[in-house]
């Protein structure tokens, strides 16, 4: 008969068509109906409000009432002692009782359940019919009962738990989602219309450079027109990596000379590198590819930028055109003291600004001139590195030979 009583719990408590209130109300009338007792309760602790309710009872009305763990009570004072308590006539008038679960009998019995020393709730039971029967009989395969249900409410309340964390977790995450849509909204929108003032900018100051003008004038203005192209660059890589992440810009591929390409970009910044009494070495030869040669152009002046601008004055980058039998690769060595080992796997992260002593390190101010270069170079089909070399730093970049077609 008991391991049958084991048997009929462990087999409702594993009824997943039933509701975890319907499994405990079920239990409760399992408990009243086979040991004749009158009248039953299961209170479960909530630890967030430090309180206890009532989850089943053979009283409906008394269901969903809720007592604070402060209060003076029976289960309490189980949960407390954390062992089942006997209680009779005379210490009944000890505690407060709830004016809807008022007893019949002279006695009642409170079981703890618990589950690997955790505390979860308590077995209220009164009104037996045979209290000697259950004394002397039944109370310990009731206590063996309630033992026996202890890890079913602890899965059941570990499950709501991490289920509500995980209902917070994606409804914070919806907001952040949201709250970065929007955030990528107003930069465009603003970033946008950046780009025609920038450019009429860059336009007059070039126009002036065709006027008589003294040494140190060319010098200002062709030093504003550098900072200019940069804020250009910065706008453009904003707009463009968006683009690229959603697939919604075009390579335009044509046959491009990636030396010829390369010595453009260089001499573009001729300024930048006498200020600094840079040399910037290029070797190779003439390398036809089928790429987008703006594209391209971009990302060799975005790292030729912070090559230079981490690059100590009088020191020298070393570019170089070079093939394989699949690729044509571009490579460019400075002398800076190289990229710090944690980092170099992060560099090309949207936004990620490596710091050095308070400064930036490799990236442009916008965090985005090396995912930009990473993006337009895999849509090309090829790839990009960056590793130390010769007490610098060293980026690869590989293009296909072939027309291998990445983002369109």
């Amino acid at each position: 008969m008991i391991n049958e009583y084991f048997y009929n719990v462990a087999t409702l408590f594993l009824n997943d068509k039933l509701s975890f209130q319907e499994r405990l109300t079920d239990f409760i009338n399992f408990i009243s109906t086979n040991f004749q007792i009158s009248r039953c309760s299961l209170m479960l602790i909530d630890y967030n409000d430090l309180s206890i309710e009532v989850y089943a009872s053979t009283n409906p009305k008394i269901v969903g009432l809720k007592r604070k763990l402060s209060d003076v009570s029976v289960s309490t004072m189980a949960l407390i002692d954390n062992e089942a308590l006997w209680i009779d006539i005379e210490s009944r008038n000890y505690f407060q009782h709830l004016d809807k679960s008022k007893y019949e009998s002279s006695s009642s019995l409170t079981i703890p359940i618990k589950y690997l020393d955790k505390k979860l709730g308590v077995v209220n039971l009164t009104d037996f019919v045979n209290i000697e029967k259950f004394v002397n009989f039944d109370i310990n395969i009731v206590k063996q009962l309630v033992q026996l249900i202890g890890p079913f409410i602890s899965a059941q309340i570990s499950q709501t738990i991490c289920t509500e964390y995980a209902r917070k977790l994606e409804n914070k995450n919806n907001d952040y989602i949201e709250l970065d849509k929007m955030k990528s909204e107003l930069i465009n929108f603003i970033v946008h219309d950046l780009k025609s003032p920038i450019s009429v900018v860059i336009a007059n100051l070039d126009m002036l450079l065709y006027d008589e003008l003294t040494e140190d004038q060319k010098n200002i203005i062709s030093l504003a027109l550098e900072e200019m192209a940069k804020l250009q660059s910065m706008v453009l890589n904003i707009l463009d990596v968006q683009k690229l992440e959603e697939a919604r810009i075009n390579i335009l591929r044509e046959e491009v000379d990636l030396y010829n390409l390369t010595e453009q970009k260089i001499k573009s910044l001729s300024g930048l590198l006498s200020r600094k009494m840079i040399k910037l070495d290029l070797k190779g030869n003439p390398l036809n590819l089928f790429i987008d040669g703006e594209l391209i152009g971009r990302v060799i002046n975005n790292i030729l930028i912070n090559a230079i601008d981490h690059s100590p004055d009088e020191s020298t980058i070393s570019v170089t055109i070079s093939e394989d039998d699949d690729n044509g690769i571009i490579s460019f060595q400075d002398m800076g003291g190289g990229i710090p080992e944690e980092m170099l796997d992060k560099i090309f992260d949207k936004y990620f600004q490596a710091k050095e002593e308070g400064r930036a390190y490799i990236k442009t101010s916008t965090g985005l001139g090396l995912t930009f270069c990473k993006l337009v170079v895999e849509a090309h089909g090829g790839k990009i590195t960056a590793q130390n070399k010769n007490h610098g730093a060293l980026f690869t970049i590989t293009l296909p030979k072939s027309l291998k077609i990445g983002i369109h």
